[in-house]
């Protein structure tokens, strides 16, 4: 695992645990049951959240450091040491401490504006994914604080988060058509073409016929090999909920999509097939660690790398304007038009000398509450002279300027961001800066 401690690495689905010890049943305060889930601790110590679609297991030696917060769509794990420190220092609510978030949507969307995503599986409720942290959440100017910090950063490579059922998992037609099981050898591979594109009739031909070995999984990925398992389903017509994945099997010649999903009986599955998915299961369970590169290459590690924040945190300036948290929102919130219409808000937190953490949502017009959070809190760094501030990513590079429009300078009141199609052409207003309120 790669000691970079301003990036994650890539938390990849795993298969079916086996579990043991005792089962407690929790409930998360949410409006539906996703977040409602059974504990239980295995026989290593490690402990086993089964909530009602998704798995999360976390080892041993985060006991006792760790805890959850919920919210309607996510649930978030985080370190409550750091994060009490720092609501102590700052003498406000604060979200720091975050190790990682388990996080439901009903649909993709998300995939065009969240940077640091990485899919887990889809269901007949949405599909699910992982949103993480791109800076250091550990809060630093305690020893103690900081070690048990380190010890739980260290112990990433043994997370693993997963679906409960493996018969879809990851859906991304990017992955479909270019992320083919192109790492197992010889007669295995009929469908596959250069690159690993999948363009034939197969993944792995013989799955359902004899038993695989791991010699014959050999470099395949977590991705291709939950659609090898997916390929069992389908040579006994199961559909897809899934509509790539469904499209996906729509065009082999042998696939014919009749039994609903929820229909479907395990039963059908003969000798080899039942124990060919256990193998793949076992085999993604290798893959699945924090760090670990099964899926290097694709277009899901190239969205959840997309902060390379290492190089761009050494290059930080000291801010030469100040910043104020709050909502900045688009000027024409402030219209006083008097039909509601829902706006943009930039919602500045934590500034230092050198950078401020940013949210950007959808907000309701009418009732001032937040409808969809279109960019993910993230961290932004002052950069040249300290008047202008960068986040940069892979696939996004936000720049914020800040406009003196209403005379405060250096105080901002006035924010300008570019690189974000939502925001493009707007200022963003705080007109709640002392001393430069306006009506």
């Amino acid at each position: 695992m790669k000691k970079n401690m301003f990036g994650w690495g890539t938390l990849m689905m795993t298969g079916i645990c086996m579990l043991s010890g005792q089962m407690v049943w929790a409930g998360a305060e949410t409006a539906d049951d996703l977040w409602q889930y059974n504990l239980s601790v295995d026989e290593i110590g490690d402990q086993i959240y089964d909530f009602s679609e998704v798995e999360v297991t976390v080892p041993a030696e985060w006991n006792g450091k760790y805890d959850l917060r919920f919210g309607e769509d996510y649930v978030e794990f985080y370190h409550p040491a750091s994060r009490d420190a720092y609501r102590e220092e700052l003498s406000e609510e604060t979200y720091a401490g975050t190790l990682f978030t388990v996080c439901h949507s009903e649909n993709y969307d998300f995939m065009d504006v969240v940077p640091h995503y990485e899919l887990i599986g889809s269901s007949e409720h949405g599909v699910y994914y992982l949103d993480y942290p791109t800076d250091v959440q550990g809060y630093p100017d305690e020893g103690k604080i900081w070690a048990e910090w380190s010890s739980l950063y260290e112990n990433l490579s043994k997370v693993s988060v997963s679906m409960i059922h493996p018969g879809e998992g990851i859906a991304d037609e990017a992955l479909l058509t270019e992320s083919g099981a192109d790492g197992a050898d010889g007669a295995q591979q009929s469908g596959t073409g250069e690159n690993g594109q999948t363009n034939g009739e197969y993944i792995l031909e013989d799955s359902s016929s004899r038993y695989l070995t791991e010699e014959d999984l050999k470099g395949m990925n977590a991705n291709q090999l939950q659609m090898a398992i997916n390929e069992i389903y389908a040579r006994h017509n199961r559909k897809f909920q899934t509509e790539s994945i469904q499209k996906y099997f729509n065009t082999k010649s042998w696939y014919s999509g009749t039994v609903d999903p929820e229909k479907f009986d395990e039963n059908t599955l003969n000798q080899y097939e039942g124990k060919n998915i256990a193998l793949m299961i076992q085999c993604m369970k290798s893959k699945s660690a924090v760090g670990n590169d099964a899926s290097e290459g694709s277009e899901v590690s190239a969205s959840a790398g997309d902060t390379d924040t290492s190089a761009h945190a050494a290059a930080c300036k000291t801010a030469s304007v100040q910043l104020y948290e709050g909502a900045y929102r688009e000027s024409s919130y402030y219209d006083g038009n008097s039909e509601a219409k829902d706006y943009y808000s930039l919602n500045i937190s934590h500034i230092t000398d050198t950078s401020f953490d940013f949210v950007v949502c959808l907000m309701d017009g009418t009732t001032g509450n937040v409808k969809e959070t279109m960019f993910a809190p993230n961290t932004a760094r002052f950069a040249g002279d300290g008047t202008t501030a960068v986040f940069q990513g892979k696939q996004y590079t936000l720049t914020f300027t800040f406009p003196d429009d209403h005379g405060a300078y250096p105080d901002v009141t006035d924010i300008v961001v570019s690189g974000f199609s939502y925001l493009e052409g707007k200022t963003m207003v705080n007109n709640s800066v002392p001393g430069h309120e306006f009506n």
